[in-house]
Parts: structure tokens; sequence; C-alpha cells
């Protein structure tokens, strides 16, 4: 995600990267009580008929990553963590991102979520998970494969097979 703030006024994108499959969704938000700039399409979304919001699935879901490498004088560990809000009305919000380091060099990053993003939405159809990301006027359906929710984990098993592991 990157976006530049100008007074009360957000602007930026968001980058997906689902499977090898990447796709950039450009989005605008104005803080609570200020004057919008565009219209919000977050209560356009056009969910299909079957679509459903398991409440298994609501909630703020976290992809950790911790890398270390080398060691001694050498050592270098970084942990990683980005999270995404699955909103019980099938929007999204970004939950937030942390990144740190330690070893030779040191340092910690941390961002703060938004609220719901326009332009995209989740749901479910029976074990399936899908997101509508709105590109270009268009809205987009990009099937994220099968989802499964245990003891705070959420498994999402990509068409290719591919696993995603979250966690709340």
């Amino acid at each position: 995600m990157s976006a530049i703030q100008q007074q009360n006024h957000l602007e930026g994108s968001l980058t997906f990267n689902i499977y090898g499959e990447v796709a950039t969704i450009p989005f605008a938000v104005d803080r609570v009580g200020a004057t919008a700039t565009q219209p919000t399409v977050v209560n356009r979304i056009p969910f299909p008929a079957n679509a459903s919001f398991p409440a298994s699935l609501s909630g703020r879901w976290t992809k950790n990553e911790t890398y270390n490498s080398g060691y001694g004088d050498n050592f270098m560990g970084a942990n990683f963590s980005q999270s995404l809000v699955f909103l019980p009305d099938g929007t999204l919000s970004e939950g937030g991102s942390n990144a740190s380091m330690s070893g030779g060099y040191y340092g910690q990053s941390q961002g703060n979520g938004t609220g719901p993003i326009d332009g995209i939405g989740w749901y479910a159809v029976g074990n399936q998970l899908y997101l509508l990301i709105q590109d270009s006027g268009q809205w987009q359906t990009a099937h994220l494969g099968k989802w499964y929710v245990e003891n705070n984990h959420l498994l999402i098993t990509g068409t290719n097979g591919e696993k995603l592991l979250l966690s709340r």
C-alpha cells in the first residue's frame, strides 16, 4: 500500500499479489467529518446473490514472516507483519503493518490501519473465498481459493494449491 495525504484527503493505491497475479487498485479516503472529494463505492459493491459473510472470517487477519541469516557479528533477524480486516458487511480495511530488524543493523517501523477501502470487497460461497475488485470502473472477481478457520488461524488454499496462513 502506498498513499499521499493532503490535509483531510488521502490518495493511494493498494497492490495485491494473489498467487502470482498482481493487481493495483487506486483509492481515495477522506477524514470522518471532512467533505468528500470523490464518491464512495463501499456501499455499491455488487455482491452475487449467493454471497455470504461468515462470522468466522470477520475480523483482523495477520500474515507474519520471520527471517534469520548469518551468525555472530553477521547475524540479521527480521520480523514483518501485515494485517487486513474482513468487516462483517463484506468490506475490507487495511489493518496496519509492522517491520523490525536486529543484528548488525536495527530498526522498527509500523503503520496504523485505515477505515474501509473503497473499490474492494470480500465474500464466500460455501468454503470458497472471493474478492471483488473495482478496476477502471469495472468489478472483477478474484477467486482466492478454499478457506478454513480453526483456533484463530485462517488457511487459504489457492486454486493452484499454494497455501496462505493468517492468524488473529
